[in-house]
Formats: C-alpha cells, structure tokens, sequence
C-alpha cells in the first residue's frame, strides 16, 4: 500500500472507517446543540440583590432582598405583586419588625389585616427580573460548541493519518 491518501480510498475498511468517523461526528454535534438548546431557554429570574423591601415599621427604611437574608423566587410574584406570604417572618426579620409584628397580632382586634392573615400595612416588595438565557446564548454556545468539536475531529483525523500513513499532513 502507498503511504498516501488515494492508496487508503482504495481499502474497504478506511471507507467504512470514514462513514463512522462522520456519523459519530454528526451524533456528537446533534447531541451537543440540543443540550445546549434545551440548557439555555430564556427564563425568568429574580435579581434580589436590586429587589427592594420597603419596611414602614418600626421605622420607615429601604433595604435590598439580598442585604435582608430574603431570596425571592419568580413564583413568589403575580403580575409584579408580592403573594408568597410564606416569606413575611423573613421580610419581617429582615425589617426588624418582628417584636411589633406579634404585638400587633397580640392586640388584633382593631387591626387591618391584608388576605394573608398579617397586617397589610408593614412593607413593600418591589421586585427587579431579569432574563437569562435566549437565543443569544443559545447561538453564541452552539458556535463554539461546533468549532471545539471540529477542532478536536480534526485532530484526530491528523492523528490517524500519523499513525497509519506517518504524516500529520500526508500527499493526497
């Protein structure tokens, strides 16, 4: 056998070889955009450390979520209003209200209480989202997923014609 690439096109088994070496290929790059494609959907997120608690009690102040020890989900939001009340103890920690809280519920017989069951006067939630993911990321990872596996196909193509011809970049 000639060391060249025609003399290997004349063997069955580096035809079958290269069809194998292209469908592994194929499979490799397939897999690879769907994960990233399904890994990089646009999706809502909370950013707490710009999302704001407004404490009126015991004394009126601002603070962040994030400064507060208060990380708040998506789902703790409908339409941009605050309905988790499973949060209000750490809200309340957070605002240093929780002594006037339970004093309050102590004496809750002329108190307004909102439809969860605490005053609906202690604080304000104003959240900030954010969105990660799109298809900006989902292209800018697919290009570079796509040049690294060509890369490394490629050079293993090299490697293999070391091998079996002694050359990285034997005569056609």
């Amino acid at each position: 056998m000639e060391k060249t690439i025609s003399g290997l096109n004349s063997r069955s088994w580096y035809r079958l070889l290269k069809v194998l070496y292209v469908g592994v290929f194929l499979v490799v790059v397939l897999f690879g955009l769907l994960l990233i494609f399904d890994s990089n959907q646009l999706e809502t997120t909370v950013d707490n450390a710009r999302t704001t608690i407004e404490c009126d009690y015991p004394v009126q102040h601002n603070i962040t979520a994030a400064d507060g020890g208060v990380y708040f989900m998506p789902s703790d939001f409908t339409d941009g209003e605050y309905n988790n009340f499973n949060k209000n103890a750490e809200i309340q920690d957070a605002c240093g209200m929780t002594d006037y809280v339970n004093n309050l519920i102590s004496r809750a017989g002329n108190l307004q209480l909102g439809t969860n069951g605490f005053p609906s006067h202690l604080f304000t939630v104003d959240p900030v989202f954010d969105s990660e993911g799109g298809w900006s990321y989902i292209l800018g990872y697919s290009l570079l997923f796509i040049v690294i596996v060509v890369a490394i196909s490629e050079g293993l193509r090299r490697v293999f014609y070391y091998v079996v011809l002694g050359s990285f970049k034997p005569h056609k």
